[in-house]
């Protein structure tokens, strides 16, 4: 329904600059070679109007959108629920993310989002707890744009999901504050990353940040409704940690010393299963995220250590190679650490939006 909202919405304002229209809207030339940049800005320009209406063509107010046909909210056999005089708000509140129009093919593709769109109508819902009961009243939802939901019985229901983390990426990048949820990138790991803890060479890192934590690409994911769990592959290019070191060392004599420390992983191969619960809440049904097992397969890594206490930049040098030339002992060593690290930080943030928000409101039964 939001998708058909949408694009019914901003292509009825698109097709409006193609009229003979007053001065105040803005018209674009077939022949412009900035054609879609030029009907952007022309919607742009008449956003105060139309929140308002303009009269003179028959254009009504889009302060709010009233779905005439209602909204379906459950049909399972427990719980049977509807809204209707569903009005919808918060359209003028659009932003353009995308136009492209096709003169020859007589089409218009529009990316638009929201920041928030609101719900008020009025419910009817019959539900069976221990004996049946029903009832009647106001309804009002807050259905943040840029979290897309999927319905549970979608047959496509892991691509939905894919997308929706994509298009979540953004937010995540920069935290959500509505929600409680601090911007991802960087990711701390409370506990420090130990290096090494052979008998001639100790070295641990902390103050420890992971870059780069949502650039992946998903590779595969698996919803099993049935069963409470997800299974998801990703694939991380490159993921950059930087801290503070800490190395004892024995060389002809022991020496220490300390100072910042850069590692950079390629290659990154993430394989994991999320398991999930549903609890009954004042809210209803919620989805609670009870543990995650994640394996990292690090395919490389590039360790830069400089020494600011200690010895001389020499130290440095035969640190950096003793980190470089023990590769796999290294890896068996942090990877660990940073599988504990991104599933406490995954666990986190779902659990963090998943409170938000009841399980129907969040995977709703129907395609």
């Amino acid at each position: 329904m939001q998708v058909l909202v949408c694009s019914f919405f901003i292509s009825a304002l698109v097709l409006v600059t193609f009229a003979q229209v007053p001065s105040y809207i803005k018209v674009c030339g077939r022949k412009n070679p900035q054609l879609n940049l030029c009907i952007k800005n022309s919607v742009e320009s008449l956003r105060t109007k139309l929140r308002t209406g303009i009269p003179e063509l028959n254009v009504p107010a889009i302060e709010y959108l009233e779905i005439e046909e209602g909204l379906p909210l459950a049909n399972s056999n427990e719980i049977k629920a509807s809204a209707k005089q569903v009005k919808l708000l918060g359209l003028p509140g659009f932003i353009i993310n995308n136009i492209k129009m096709d003169l020859n093919a007589k089409s218009i593709d529009i990316d638009v989002s929201f920041k928030e769109v609101q719900l008020e109508g009025d419910y009817d819902v019959t539900a069976k707890i221990i004996v049946p009961v029903s009832g009647k009243g106001p309804i009002k939802i807050d259905a943040p744009s840029y979290i897309p939901i999927c319905g549970r019985r979608d047959p496509n229901l892991n691509e939905c999901i894919i997308k929706s983390v994509d298009k979540l990426r953004p937010k995540l990048r920069e935290g959500i504050p509505e929600l409680s949820v601090p911007p991802v990138d960087p990711v701390f790991l409370k506990d420090g990353l130990p290096l090494s803890d052979s008998p001639d060479f100790k070295a641990g890192a902390s103050n420890i940040k992971i870059y780069n934590a949502l650039d992946f690409e998903v590779r595969g994911l698996n919803v099993d409704l049935e069963n409470q769990k997800i299974d998801v592959r990703l694939f991380f290019k490159r993921l950059r940690l930087t801290g503070d070191y800490d190395v004892k060392a024995k060389i002809i004599v022991p020496v220490e010393g300390t100072g910042p420390i850069e590692i950079d992983n390629k290659d990154i191969e993430s394989n994991s299963t999320m398991v999930y619960q549903l609890v009954n809440t004042k809210k209803g049904k919620q989805m609670f995220f009870s543990s995650m097992k994640n394996k990292l397969k690090i395919g490389d890594y590039k360790s830069v250590f400089t020494a600011k206490t200690g010895p001389t930049a020499t130290f440095s040098e035969a640190v950096n190679a003793v980190i470089n030339g023990n590769r796999q002992e290294i890896l068996d060593t942090i990877t660990p650490h940073i599988e504990k690290a991104v599933s406490a930080k995954i666990l986190e943030i779902a659990n963090q939006i998943c409170k938000n928000f009841t399980y129907d409101e969040l995977f709703p039964d129907r395609e």
